[in-house]
């Protein structure tokens, strides 16, 4: 039904009634389109939490896998089978073509071993465990964070 057909009886009432006719009619077509955005933005809100989801079980699931690959890498390189990485050991284990690949995905250089071996040493023994091996080496991973830098600032002051 064109809207002309619908409009003409009602202007020969008079104007107010085609007035509020066009209002009627202008009132219904916005309120269908706020309908229709409202659906669409609930639609978009909804992909958008189930992505951060995704998001965070991939990072979950990838910090999984990258703590599988150390603790594997560790107990091959752990020769004795005392659960401990002496400084031989490790640096036999920098030699290791996987940890050199592992190394350089997570953005650590490891240019200078006993360094490196000090700051996994976190007891100061001499060796490195496991645990010490591998949440080092997840710290390690990407750039400094502030805290990080803060941390070490407030710790420089003591000495």
């Amino acid at each position: 039904l064109p809207w002309r057909l619908a409009a003409t009886p009602l202007s020969a009432l008079g104007w107010f009634w085609s007035t509020l006719f066009i209002v009627y009619i202008a009132f219904t077509y916005f309120a269908v389109l706020n309908v229709v955005t409202g659906v669409f933005c609930q639609t978009a809100i909804e992909s958008a939490v189930k992505d951060q989801d995704e998001v965070m079980q991939s990072l979950q699931d990838r910090k999984k896998a990258y703590i599988e690959q150390l603790t594997d890498l560790f107990n091959d390189a752990d020769n004795n089978g005392s659960g401990d990485l002496t400084i031989d050991e490790f640096e036999h284990l920098l030699g290791d073509e996987r940890l050199q690949k592992y190394c350089a995905s997570l953005d650590i250089t490891i240019d200078d071993a006993w360094a490196l071996f000090k700051l996994l040493d976190k007891d100061s023994n001499g060796e490195i465990c496991i645990t010490e091996f591998v949440t080092g080496c997840l710290r390690l991973q990407g750039a400094a964070r502030s805290v990080d830098l803060a941390l070490a600032g407030y710790q420089l002051q003591w000495i």
